[in-house]
């Protein structure tokens, strides 16, 4: 196969993967998030590459580079670098990410940076990220030492059992249904006082009705187990993550 017809097939899969994005269809709210996250979170064959997965921030430059080459199919061929190998510069939305997660937990260092940046599907799992290249724009941005007051911030702890609850939903495995694998995903809550897990479950998705059922099977453990009493009820702040 010749390097013209190596870089068509290249771009070829790559418009597959945005095409939702940049073809003129109309995405009520919600719905370009929900198609990002359902993406990055599959595995494929891409061509002429050992990885599997897809980064977000893969996924948003292309559409940038589609865009910019006047909406042709050449804009998403593969621009081989000199210094192909080596890290590359930090995106501007990987660099806000990284700003947000140095904010939730302070004390990370550039090696637990980059797990939680691939575990996040922010970049590839095989895309290299050096952690001095890391380090350098955590320096620039006055994020290598711990913020006090913002840390002392983050010590809040509700007063009470079931004041304040707290849920968050993490990518599972994939289970086979009807012969088909489907992906499947863990909804949790916690009470914020007592780190109790209330109620986890794996789902088929992460809708609504989905999480409702969560927090209404964790309601009812509550309330047949008695556990921080009634009262706590009328209170309750809930706080997803």
């Amino acid at each position: 196969m010749s390097d013209g017809d190596k870089k068509l097939a290249i771009a070829t899969f790559r418009f597959g993967l945005i095409s939702e994005f940049v073809t003129g269809v109309r995405l009520i709210y919600g719905e370009k998030e929900k198609l990002i996250k359902e993406k990055i979170s599959r595995r494929y064959d891409i061509p002429f590459s050992t990885g599997k997965t897809i980064s977000r921030s893969s996924l948003e430059k292309w559409i940038v580079e589609y865009k910019k080459a006047g909406f042709r199919i050449e804009g998403l061929y593969p621009k081989y670098r000199s210094d192909r190998g080596e890290s590359r510069a930090l995106s501007s939305s990987l660099r806000l990410a990284i700003k947000e997660l140095k904010k939730e937990q302070p004390d990370l260092k550039a090696p637990a940076l980059i797990m939680c940046l691939k575990h996040k599907k922010l970049i590839a799992e095989n895309e290299i990220l050096n952690p001095s290249t890391l380090y350098r724009y955590l320096k620039s941005e006055e994020l290598t030492k711990i913020n006090e007051a913002a840390v002392d911030k983050r010590h809040f702890e509700a007063l009470h059992p079931n004041e304040i609850w707290q849920s968050d939903v993490m990518h599972g495995p994939y289970v086979k249904i009807d012969g088909k694998a489907k992906k499947s995903y863990l909804i949790a809550i916690i009470d914020d006082h007592s780190r109790l897990i209330i109620h986890a479950q794996f789902y088929l998705s992460e809708t609504r009705e989905n999480f409702l059922d969560c927090l209404r099977q964790g309601i009812l453990l509550i309330a047949a187990d008695g556990i921080g009493g009634i009262w706590a009820y009328s209170h309750l702040t809930f706080y997803p993550l």
